[in-house]
């Protein structure tokens, strides 16, 4: 790792945000130390223990974050004070999540076969091969479904691939004018599919959320092939995985925990990034702030000591402190209140705050007009203008009248 000595300290984190011992153990035993980060990870572990722990609480913390906590870790540091029925809950997700990963696994070396039979690229994104990258363990993250990135002109030839392998595509699920998928294609980033068969969701994407064109087409460029199960998947590079970690982690105000660890794993792990490329490319891909932002987070939650050029980035960008401050807030809150209209407003505005560049129309455009609405209230593309004007009218019948005429109906069998 770069020259971690550092000259003068980074805030601390502000006294009102109480970290309780259950938040505080989560967080010291979900992410995967090094050797010369083992002996501090412990001590943090055991003094999180000190405070006292209510297990419940540990355990319903680690699924409201979507956290496999290692229980060999809690148990190599607290010996006989790790209670075993804890151990075994945590095993059973362990187990799920290998039953989960294996799944996935054969269906995306499927999948990929496929796809390069027809000369389509295609980038795996998160879930299991995010953990395989990371841990080498590809069950050390939790994920309901295969996210793949594909070029924007394959993207045709990809939905062709995927429902001759038997996948139906459930979004867009209307009929596609013209206009109507114009308006897809510049306004939404994926395409999503379900297998009945199979049980297996993926998310077909050509385009990342808040990212422009010209930065997804370099993106690509930052790509290399690696050999898993038979096949040639791509990953990328360390230095646009770790913006890549800081942008999905971002964009959901780090509200899970599991995001952050995956950032601090990787920080950690002291592979051989280039900082003046990731700073070089965080400028141009708009992210800048929110490496500082992770930054701040790491060094606050993890204890972590900063490569310089990122410490230098944090303790020069003051709204690292503020924006820090408002993801440990969204980390802090419960399952339920993480769907409050409160929140939903402060995340629909959250992206302008993160993103200098960030145009305030691709914001405000999904509020513009809803897809929803090609689906329920279908118009022909002669008077697809309609839909602008009746928007605030086809909101409230979405969501008032046509709610209240469900109430009555018999349940769906």
């Amino acid at each position: 790792m770069p020259d971690q000595i550092q000259r003068t300290a980074l805030p601390p984190l502000p006294a009102r945000l109480r970290l309780t011992p259950e938040f505080r153990l989560l967080l010291a035993s979900t992410w995967i130390a090094p050797a010369t980060q083992a002996a501090a990870q412990a001590e943090r572990i055991a003094a999180a223990c000190r405070d006292g722990v209510d297990w419940d609480v540990f355990l319903s913390l680690a699924n409201r974050h979507r956290i496999l906590v290692p229980g060999d870790v809690l148990q190599r540091v607290l010996g006989d004070q790790f209670p075993g029925r804890v151990d075994e809950q945590l095993k059973g997700r362990k187990a799920e999540a290998c039953r989960l990963a294996l799944r996935h696994t054969a269906e995306l070396v499927r999948i990929n076969q496929a796809f390069r039979a027809q000369g389509i690229d295609v980038l795996p994104m998160k879930g299991m091969m995010l953990s395989l990258q990371l841990f080498g363990d590809p069950a050390m993250r939790l994920a309901r479904d295969l996210d793949l990135l594909v070029r924007p002109e394959k993207l045709a030839d990809a939905d062709r691939v995927l429902q001759a392998a038997g996948y139906r595509r459930t979004f867009p699920d209307f009929v596609m004018t013209p206009k109507r998928e114009k308006w897809v294609l510049q306004h939404s980033h994926h395409f999503a599919y379900f297998h009945d068969d199979r049980r297996q969701l993926i998310e077909l994407h050509w385009r990342l959320l808040q990212w422009r064109t010209v930065d997804v087409a370099e993106l690509w460029n930052h790509c290399q092939p690696s050999s898993w199960m038979g096949t040639t998947f791509l990953n990328l590079l360390d230095d646009a995985l770790l913006l890549f970690l800081c942008d999905h982690g971002a964009k959901h105000r780090w509200s899970r925990i599991k995001w952050l660890s995956d950032f601090a794993g990787l920080l950690a792990q002291e592979r051989s990034f280039s900082w003046e490329n990731i700073l070089a490319l965080a400028d141009r891909f708009d992210l800048s702030l929110a490496l500082a932002q992770a930054g701040m987070l790491v060094h606050w939650l993890y204890g972590m000591p900063l490569p310089q050029p990122l410490f230098a980035l944090v303790a020069n960008e003051k709204r690292a402190v503020s924006l820090g401050v408002q993801a440990v807030e969204a980390m802090l809150l419960s399952e339920e209140e993480q769907f409050a209209l409160p929140v939903r407003i402060e995340n629909a505005v959250y992206p302008i705050r993160i993103r200098e560049k960030l145009p305030g129309r691709v914001s405000l455009s999904n509020y513009l007009l809803s897809t929803d609405e090609f689906k329920e209230f279908p118009l022909p593309d002669s008077l697809f203008w309609l839909y602008f004007p009746l928007r605030p009218f086809l909101w409230f019948y979405h969501h008032y009248i046509g709610r209240r005429s469900d109430f009555g109906r018999s349940p769906r069998i």
